[in-house]
């Protein structure tokens, strides 16, 4: 074994959770995509965050996407951004064990007068050792 072995098993897989753009103006969260998540088959898992590109029409305003867990019933994480261009935001999250389905749920934090929260893409990526 050489000191390469390790960093050659390691892998990266990303889940898309939105591909393309969803549109929020509500004050509540709406579902804007999903993805089925079974963490068993993928190795040694390192790291997941939760990554997303979000931007708003007013900067006094907030686009919120949380990552939802549907069978806990909870959400993991809420990403945050108020800029008026594309903003890449994460945040490290912790997947529960077993067969899950994780929605992005997406919301503008103010009721904000028809300004609109836009989240232009979302993924989960997972940091994984191949065994």
């Amino acid at each position: 074994m050489t000191w390469l072995d390790p960093l050659l098993r390691r892998q990266f897989v990303d889940l898309a959770l939105v591909a393309g753009v969803a549109n929020s103006s509500w004050g509540e969260f709406v579902t804007v995509g999903a993805v089925a998540v079974d963490p068993a088959g993928l190795g040694d898992i390192r790291a997941v965050s939760f990554e997303a590109v979000l931007e708003v029409t007013d900067a006094a305003d907030t686009a919120e996407l949380r990552l939802f867990d549907l069978v806990a019933e909870e959400a993991l994480v809420t990403l945050s951004a108020s800029s008026l261009s594309p903003a890449h935001v994460a945040s490290s999250v912790a997947l529960a064990p077993g067969k899950r389905i994780y929605e992005a749920q997406l919301r503008l934090a103010s009721d904000g007068d028809g300004n609109i929260a836009t989240c232009k893409s979302a993924r989960l990526r997972i940091d994984f050792s191949v065994r």
